[in-house]
């Protein structure tokens, strides 16, 4: 099974963390938008897919 992001709300810090998946599968923090306190600007990110990180 192939994952295209993982997405995971931080208690700690209040913001939602983005991972994407290296080419074993583990997860690795995205590092062009990491984190983010609006939901919205992260799935916007994994949709606008800027490094063809995402969707390949």
């Amino acid at each position: 099974m192939s994952y295209v992001a993982r997405v995971v709300w931080s208690d700690n810090e209040q913001v939602w963390l983005l991972y994407m998946a290296d080419e074993l599968q583990e997860w690795m923090p995205y590092p062009y938008l990491a984190k983010a306190g609006d939901l919205t600007a992260i799935m916007r990110e994994v949709e606008k897919d800027p490094k063809a990180i995402f969707w390949y």
